[in-house]
């Protein structure tokens, strides 16, 4: 048997790995509409996967009109979601690098967890379930001295939800030291948000350079070994290439990295070929096509 079969075979012994998605687009857009139904149309084709889905209204809570006026254009999206039998929503809270003022942060928290149902956009209205099971707090610095304020926030949140669904915090990378005990509070913590691509610096057909030189450290499998307390952690990839010119990303690197991602029995992942809060039907990286590998080696 391969060693990956083997690490696989392991991680099938533990919890299901998810799939974390950052669905930050406006549903009503051409793209947003198309990506939307994509993520959807995923869900139902592999029922017994976790989907754990981030939702950004216009830069996340607190929201000074509250709901947000705009919420009948998302309340039958959320309620189909909250209709999936694995799924959870999750409210997006920007902690601007954990120095946002706590009560606006624990404002936002408390906003998400009072969601229950909302009309949508039919006529007659009809009511909707967009009810929020846990929270996404972005930028988190894990400094030390942040400590007190990550605890503090961490906590709230998981008293607001209790328990319907994960709290997860995202630095982007591995806890820094002093701030270890993150993982024994948060129910996840992405411990790795980076580039595939090993072009660093290249330039995208609409002349964006993506993944700066310098700037980010290629994916690896090493990398995922390192991470701490796998079934805490959760991993996002994006650009997901070799070369822009010529474009290059085989499907079999994509189903090898799935493959040790899952096997290291992360609770949750997500892959995109190009930047990871859109463009989710983009190949080789769809929604679609990583649903299905993470399913299929996980044998849901």
């Amino acid at each position: 048997m391969k060693l990956t079969s083997l690490i696989v075979s392991a991680a099938l012994a533990s919890a299901e790995v998810g799939i974390l998605l950052p669905l930050y687009e406006y549903p009503t857009t051409d793209s947003g509409i198309e990506d939307w139904g994509a993520v959807l149309r995923a869900m139902d084709a592999h029922p017994g996967l976790p989907f754990h889905i981030i939702i950004n209204n216009n830069g996340g809570a607190p929201y000074e009109e509250h709901p947000p006026f705009n919420s009948k254009d998302w309340a039958k999206l959320l309620g189909e979601i909250n209709g999936k039998p694995k799924s959870s929503l999750l409210g997006y809270i920007s902690t601007g690098s954990s120095g946002r003022s706590i009560d606006g942060v624990k404002r936002g928290i408390d906003q998400y967890a009072a969601w229950k149902t909302h009309e949508g956009l039919e006529n007659p209205p009809v009511q909707h379930n967009i009810q929020i099971h846990g929270i996404f707090f972005d930028e988190i610095d894990t400094d030390s001295s942040k400590l007190p304020y990550n605890k503090e926030i961490t906590n709230y949140a998981k008293t607001a939800f209790q328990s319907r669904g994960p709290v997860i915090l995202n630095p982007g990378s591995t806890l820094q030291a002093g701030s270890e005990s993150l993982l024994d509070i948060a129910d996840v913590v992405v411990s790795m948000e980076t580039c595939y691509s090993n072009s660093e610096g290249a330039t995208d057909p609409d002349g964006k350079v993506r993944c700066p030189k310098g700037q980010f450290t290629p994916f690896s499998a090493s990398a995922v070994d390192s991470l701490p307390n796998p079934s805490k952690s959760s991993v996002m990839l994006h650009d997901f290439y070799e070369t822009w010119s010529p474009f290059y990303a085989s499907s079999s690197k994509l189903e090898d990295t799935v493959k040790v991602i899952v096997g290291k029995g992360v609770h949750s992942f997500y892959i995109t070929t190009f930047g990871y809060t859109a463009n989710f039907t983009s190949g080789p990286a769809s929604v679609s096509v990583v649903a299905s590998l993470a399913a299929r080696v996980q044998g849901l």
